[in-house]
């Protein structure tokens, strides 16, 4: 009797160690797989998706800082560096462009590598200065966006490797968008 219930407990040790089988590994393999490519399409967008993201973010904001601009009554700039842009508030009472200090919105941003950018203010191409050039001289916006609702009318042209999208602002405050 004691012989037959070993019997049976090794019997059952022999079922619980018999491991993976091909097809089990091979479902998992390709679940995997699955999931990694849609998170590399989520969290990498292909370079045209980025360029329309930052034109829709730059236009964004942009608008988001005109109407700032209206409700607060004050002025507030955009300056282009090298690789991306900022935004300034004017004092009035000094007389000068000075950074936004500890605002989460408007905060520095850049372009990713890939993005770059001109800008043409009244049909004049603006060349952007290094930063060494920008520390020697105070802060001047390319664009200014008045309290009245007008902004200083502009062209920006952002080139990916596939595409390229302009963003226009007109002085009556309209801004748009067009792909070429």
């Amino acid at each position: 009797m004691h012989k037959k219930l070993q019997i049976k407990i090794y019997s059952g040790i022999n079922k619980l160690e018999r491991g993976f089988t091909l097809i089990e590994i091979l479902v998992t393999i390709a679940i995997i797989a699955v999931i990694t490519a849609m998170s590399l399409i989520l969290f990498n967008p292909p370079s045209d998706q980025r360029l329309k993201n930052e034109s829709s973010k730059l236009q964004s904001l942009i608008q988001m800082a005109s109407d700032e601009s209206v409700l607060q009554g004050r002025e507030i700039g955009v300056e282009f560096m090298q690789r991306g842009y900022r935004f300034l508030d004017f004092d009035p009472f000094l007389e000068t462009w000075n950074t936004r200090e500890n605002d989460h919105i408007f905060r520095e941003r850049y372009f990713s590598e890939e993005i770059n950018f001109e800008i043409k203010l009244e049909n004049n191409e603006i060349k952007i200065k290094s930063k060494k050039e920008n520390k020697l001289q105070s802060l001047f916006p390319h664009i200014i966006l008045f309290s009245s609702g007008e902004i200083s009318p502009f062209l920006i042209t952002l080139t990916g490797e596939n595409a390229e999208l302009i963003i226009e602002a007109k002085i009556n405050g309209s801004i748009t968008t067009k792909e070429l």
